[in-house]
């Protein structure tokens, strides 16, 4: 069994790889900033919204907590895998501007449990992600070139990639600590190309680049207090601190005649990038083993952070390139989780499928043109269904679905809409049972 869940994980790791290697996120908002800021979420949790600071089982991983680590099953292999599916939608001021779809990989996680009360974990997934393509039409061009429209395209794409390494220790039965340890690493790149209905004028191009790498390291609490035989209280917190990221931003100002580049002017910056202090604390209260409802508060001091920036200087006209936190400001996020169960040690496979529903709400952490950015609103729903076979009852297949709702009122309102559909894998393995024979 060991090696068809095996040979399962590789084949499911390939096609998922394939898919983020293809293709990736899609938002026009990841222009800003780093991009896209991942919550941590896996196949069960992305169906509650990211919720989980509080939350611990020991048949889940849960990577927004590293306190979680320490309560996992003495006996199991756990490793969770997932890809996601995204259709889009853009429109400015009420008008319908495109739509379009993508595939990318999520992550990979696994951990056990080495010692009573201590567990590890270890995976690769997004720490940030950048991916959009835009184009507009201008009016058309003034002295003479009345029949020329000018045609401003956007693209991004790139991120910051994560792998870490995490460990999760109970001092207490009610009280376990965690730190998870993480490389960071990525590569991201803008381009704003202003092209012309008529080949022969000059095309205006600025290519923006970002390369980033840091040791990242965020710290976890959970305390757990019965209330009585058939409730419990879990309070979860977490502490990453902030730091600086190394690595080389440039900026290069084009033209373009003929598809040849005729005219380049690059500057460049070192280690521009910076990393907020985040701050997270969750509730969850637990019912008698079937019903979970669990809330989370983020914040991210974004403001104190810094990222490359072409700033005007007034005095001269000139444009420099710096280092800035001045279009960086503070995120929030208030978050909702649920999952029932009806029959979680029941003998029928339909007891034991697990129902998730979730809710959040975020601030933005970027200013868009001095004003603030894209508030965020999501929905999610899913389900865990176990997969049953005559060796092993406790693998999971995830599937959530989630609605995304980004508005920002600077200029003519945007509003980009987001449908995704992830689908995991936890895969359970006992591998460090000890058998018996007679």
């Amino acid at each position: 069994m060991k090696k068809i869940l095996l040979s399962a994980l590789l084949l499911s790791t390939a096609f998922l790889n394939l898919a983020a290697q293809e293709t990736g996120i899609n938002s026009a908002f990841t222009r800003y900033g780093l991009g896209r800021i991942s919550d941590g979420s896996l196949g069960f949790n992305k169906a509650m919204a990211g919720t989980g600071y509080a939350w611990y089982d020991g048949k889940q991983l849960n990577m927004t907590n590293p306190a979680s680590y320490a309560r996992l099953d003495s006996l199991t292999f756990l490793m969770d895998v997932a890809g996601t599916l995204q259709a889009s939608r853009l429109t400015a001021t009420g008008q319908h501007h495109s739509t379009s779809s993508r595939a990318y990989f999520d992550h990979v996680v696994g951990g056990f449990r080495v010692l009573p009360g201590l567990g590890v974990s270890f995976g690769l997934r997004p720490f940030t992600q950048v991916g959009y393509e835009t184009k507009t039409n201008d009016v058309t061009l003034p002295n003479g070139f009345s029949n020329v429209t000018a045609i401003r395209t956007h693209i991004g794409e790139g991120g910051v990639h994560r792998a870490h390494l995490g460990l999760g220790y109970a001092p207490l039965r009610s009280f376990s600590l965690g730190v998870n340890a993480s490389y960071l690493w990525g590569v991201t790149t803008h381009t704003a190309t202003t092209s012309f209905t008529d080949a022969t004028v000059p095309t205006p191009r600025v290519a923006y680049e970002s390369e980033v790498r840091s040791l990242h390291f965020d710290f976890g609490a959970q305390y757990t207090a019965r209330l009585n035989k058939k409730n419990t209280l879990t309070l979860g917190l977490t502490f990453a601190p902030s730091h600086a990221l190394s690595g080389t931003s440039t900026v290069d100002n084009q033209i373009i005649s003929n598809g040849q580049i005729t005219s380049s002017n690059e500057h460049s910056l070192k280690d521009a990038y910076s990393l907020p202090a985040t701050y997270g604390a969750g509730l969850m209260w637990q019912h008698n083993d079937r019903l979970r409802l669990a809330v989370d508060y983020t914040h991210q001091a974004w403001s104190k952070a810094t990222q490359a920036e072409v700033v005007a200087n007034n005095s001269n006209s000139k444009m420099s390139f710096t280092k800035s936190s001045a279009n960086l400001r503070d995120l929030d996020k208030v978050s909702l989780g649920l999952e029932y169960v009806p029959a979680p040690q029941g003998y029928t496979w339909a007891g034991r499928v697990r129902y998730r529903l979730g809710a959040s709400y975020a601030t933005p952490y970027t200013l868009i043109n001095g004003q603030k950015g894209a508030d965020t609103f999501v929905a999610t729903a899913g389900v865990g269904l176990p997969i049953l076979t005559n060796y092993n009852n406790r693998s999971m297949l995830n599937i959530s679905a989630s609605y995304e709702q980004l508005r920002s009122q600077v200029g003519s309102s945007l509003t980009e809409r987001n449908f995704l559909l992830t689908i995991g894998l936890t895969f359970n393995e006992r591998w460090f049972k000890k058998w018996l024979v007679d």
